[in-house]
């Protein structure tokens, strides 16, 4: 997170020159915060199609769901193919 000039101490400096900082503070000072945005990184929004926005597990179980509903409709046979049998004719 934060490469210090000297490694024993660390300056403001260094914590400026840090694209990071903010984790680095709320690691240390709250990390409640520091928390809520681990883990939250895995759901941050993108843009799909233009106006849909989607998290990355979203478009997975989207993903999913469309190849499950495919297999689904590929293996479906005719319903007067299903043969039933009454228990009480013989």
């Amino acid at each position: 997170l934060v490469r210090p000039q000297q490694s024993n101490v660390v300056t403001l400096s260094d914590l400026k020159k840090c694209s990071m900082c903010t984790k680095f503070f709320n690691t240390f000072v709250n990390w409640v915060k520091y928390y809520e945005q681990e883990s939250s990184e895995g759901e941050r929004a993108t843009v799909t199609d233009g106006e849909e926005e989607l998290s990355d597990w979203d478009r997975y179980c989207l993903e999913e769901y469309e190849a499950l509903m495919a297999d689904d409709q590929e293996n479906e046979e005719p319903e007067d193919m299903y043969v039933i049998h009454s228990p009480f004719t013989m």
